[in-house]
């Protein structure tokens, strides 16, 4: 059976279709946890009676705001599958996106599988396909935490909880949860915890296929300011870097580079003025990254 723990605040109907999705797959088994993190706007009542029949939904409700992460958790308590999925409501999957992930779990040595992504930047009107082709495979006698770090540095396939299928024995075994401390970065946290609690002999599986859909920039997704701060890439890459093995000091060299990068891509596409944006990059910094915004969008393009 597959879990399939969806967080939803004020996103009722964008969730409605979401669900509509995934009781048409055609998957066997599959339960599905969607929790209110306290909406505002009636979606814990319009959910309720749009699927008041529907066996398979579990519909629970947070009595405060409490964040993607705790609400997550919260799942994670009652979530029974074999296979855990996790989905944000305000985003969307492929019709066949659970059978899919599924088979590719068919296979015991793999600990956990990843598809590909679809971006929606709605306020540019732009859609960018990720992850639509493998990764460089795993080396002969590469440690999991080693490839994975390699990975990470080429690409961002493993940084999001969603996209993704795990194994539910192993996070109830290990008791892998969120940190609800962070506000930033804890999706990355729970991604590498569970491939600590993986056997070393476990693999990932990689679908280079779109079968998600990430709607960037809609008025309940989490853009905020802590990606903008250095401080909180940095603690991330120090929390990567005492989970990596030992050894991987040219891998983490790499990545550092990887995430001072792509923090000044963040601050440099973000809807702050120039003056709000030096606030978190050197005006030099800021020209940089600001004319490679513009390269990769003219390569995308292309």
């Amino acid at each position: 059976m597959i879990s399939v723990i969806i967080p939803m605040f004020n996103t009722g109907e964008n969730c409605r279709r979401l669900l509509v999705k995934l009781f048409s797959d055609k998957v066997r088994e599959i339960e599905v946890i969607c929790i209110d993190d306290a909406s505002t706007d009636g979606s814990y009542e319009y959910i309720k009676k749009s699927f008041a029949n529907e066996k398979r939904l579990k519909l629970l409700r947070q009595k405060k705001n409490s964040g993607a992460a705790s609400v997550r958790n919260r799942g994670l308590e009652q979530a029974k599958g074999d296979l855990i999925v996790f989905i944000d409501s305000d985003d969307m999957v492929k019709a066949d996106y659970l059978t899919k992930l599924q088979n590719a779990m068919q296979d015991k040595k793999i600990g956990m599988a990843v598809c590909g992504i679809r971006q929606k930047y709605l306020h540019q009107g732009k859609t960018v396909d990720k992850f639509t082709s493998s990764p460089a495979k795993r080396r002969p006698g590469e440690s999991l935490r080693c490839y994975a770090l390699r990975t990470m540095t080429k690409g961002a396939q493993l940084y999001s909880s969603v996209n993704k299928i795990y194994r539910g024995d192993i996070i109830r075994k290990k008791q892998v949860r969120f940190h609800e401390e962070l506000d930033f970065a804890e999706d990355t946290t729970f991604v590498l915890d569970y491939l600590k609690a993986c056997s070393a002999k476990a693999d990932i599986c990689f679908i280079p296929e779109v079968l998600y859909v990430y709607n960037y920039g809609t008025s309940t997704s989490v853009v905020s300011e802590s990606s903008l701060e250095w401080k909180n890439w940095e603690r991330n890459y120090q929390y990567i870097k005492n989970w990596a093995d030992d050894g991987s000091e040219k891998l983490l060299r790499k990545l550092y580079r990887r995430f001072k990068a792509s923090h000044a891509f963040a601050v440099a596409r973000s809807v702050k003025t120039r003056e709000g944006k030096q606030k978190y990059l050197s005006p030099l910094s800021l020209r940089v990254a600001t004319i490679g915004l513009k390269l990769k969008e003219l390569l995308l393009r292309k």
